[in-house]
């Protein structure tokens, strides 16, 4: 289920390009399936959008693939560690390289996507 941003499907926005999001899958209060069921609506209601997920893919794989939707439209980064609601979000930035959240934001810095959702 995992494909590369450069082959997320053929929609595109008027200017040709798609806009990638790229998603902390393991944020949120209510866990990564959450996460994947708004994306999948986001996706259904924003035809221009693509998505890279960040979080472990043995989680991630099993959920995006129930989505039908979401085929040729997300890109999991297999990342093995994930920010603790207890963890302090200044401490993770300055620590956490290897977190869903720093590769979400590292997406964006490094071109890969436009936008972060954490």
């Amino acid at each position: 289920m995992t494909v590369s941003t450069d082959q997320l499907g053929d929609q595109t926005t008027a200017s040709g390009e798609r806009i990638i999001l790229s998603i902390d899958a393991m944020g949120g209060d209510e866990g990564p399936a959450a996460v994947v069921a708004g994306i999948s609506r986001c996706a259904q209601e924003n035809p221009d959008l693509g998505f890279i997920l960040h979080g472990p893919e043995a989680t991630l794989a099993p959920l995006v693939a129930r989505r039908k939707e979401l085929a040729n439209l997300c890109e999991i980064r297999d990342v093995p560690d994930i920010v603790k609601m207890t963890d302090k979000p200044s401490q993770t930035l300055r620590t956490g390289k290897n977190t869903s959240m720093w590769s979400a934001i590292d997406a964006v810095r490094n071109g890969d996507a436009a936008v972060i959702g954490l």
